[in-house]
């Protein structure tokens, strides 16, 4: 069978199978960059919102995207203001209250990543026709909106 030919499975494998060679490369990516995944993921969220984003909703926005509890988005947190790449830029009060922001080497740090996974993204996305790619994206969109409304309570 060809690489452009489709095997006989369900698309819940492929899926599936796409997601985990997808998720080991990126975690290749970044590991070869120094970097963690979850760290990635709070430079990314600050880097694209480009403002500061109160500690408690960054924490819990974290929470959800990592699929973690409070206190490990907490730690994660913590552990990357201490490396320098977050800081509260405005007075600080009760915390949490205050809002976080990426550092200039926090900014720095992104722009290397992001740059890593681009190529990432640029070589896993090579000759694959641009109308297909939108379609996939189009399709994959609505079978997770409709997963987050079966989800959800």
């Amino acid at each position: 069978m060809g690489a452009t030919e489709v095997a006989a499975i369900p698309f819940g494998q492929h899926l599936g199978q796409t997601a985990r060679a997808g998720n080991a490369l990126m975690l290749r990516t970044l590991a070869a960059n120094s970097a963690t995944f979850e760290g990635w993921v709070v430079l990314n969220l600050l880097a694209t919102r480009g403002h500061a984003i109160p500690r408690h909703a960054l924490e819990r926005e974290l929470a959800a995207a990592l699929q973690s509890d409070m206190e490990a988005a907490s730690g994660l947190v913590d552990r990357l203001e201490s490396a320098g790449l977050l800081h509260a830029p405005g007075p600080t009060g009760e915390r949490g209250a205050h809002d976080m922001a990426l550092t200039e080497a926090g900014g720095a740090e992104y722009r290397r990543l992001r740059d890593a996974v681009d190529r990432l993204a640029s070589q896993l996305q090579d000759g694959v026709d641009p109308d297909d790619l939108q379609a996939t994206i189009r399709v994959l969109t609505r079978m997770k909106e409709r997963a987050d409304a079966l989800l959800a309570p």
